[in-house]
């Protein structure tokens, strides 16, 4: 009877150690900003509620890609986060993004549920990425110009040769003129970025284990 209480006991030593040792595989550390700490279920997260996986997108380039944009968001955060407010609104944007990508209410309540996470863990996971997105919207789009001489290099550079290669009906530079910008604009905006987040980067310790 002794014997069998050893052995009852030590089964359920070992499964609780084997559960120990799976909830750390699934948190384990995968990247770090300065002091802040980005584990395998923030990427997790991240993806779940942000990121769509390309069709012919490794799984491995799309946890990379995950892990990079929570950094970038934790640099811009850490830089600016003191300057910016968030308010209600900026919440409820992010909310309404995240609703399309799950599906829905019940959906993101299951998902919640899953990942140990309530309403105020949530706002605390996405306030990163709202900033982040203040910080563009208020610092970088000011800056982006468009000139005509742009726009019009697009339209014979770009825009007829397809459309007359194609045989398709062409349209006139006015027509297209505020489209032609807003592309342009947001391939600028783009390199800005990039360029941008490269140099705050310089200010922080960046380590990425995954």
């Amino acid at each position: 009877m002794f014997f069998n209480k050893k052995i009852f006991l030590l089964f359920l030593f070992l499964s609780f150690t084997l559960v120990a040792q799976q909830q750390i595989i699934v948190d384990k550390m995968v990247g770090r900003v300065g002091q802040e700490i980005i584990t395998m279920s923030d990427i997790e997260k991240y993806i779940t509620f942000f990121l769509s996986q390309g069709k012919e997108e490794k799984e491995k380039h799309f946890y990379d890609r995950g892990l990079e944009e929570i950094i970038n968001h934790k640099v811009v955060y850490l830089e600016y986060s003191g300057s910016f407010s968030i308010n209600k609104s900026d919440y409820e944007k992010v909310l309404v993004k995240v609703l399309e990508k799950v599906g829905g209410i019940s959906e993101l309540d299951y998902l919640l549920n899953k990942f140990g996470m309530n309403k105020d863990d949530f706002k605390d996971f996405v306030r990163y990425k709202i900033v982040y997105g203040l910080v563009i919207n208020r610092k970088l789009n000011l800056k982006i110009k468009v000139t005509l001489k742009e726009i019009e290099d697009y339209y014979s550079q770009k825009y007829l040769p397809v459309q007359r290669q194609m045989k398709l009906k062409i349209k006139s530079m006015i027509e297209l003129a505020p489209l032609i910008e807003k592309k342009l604009r947001e391939e600028k905006r783009k390199v800005m970025v990039v360029n941008w987040i490269e140099n705050l980067k310089k200010n922080y310790t960046i380590e990425k284990i995954f």
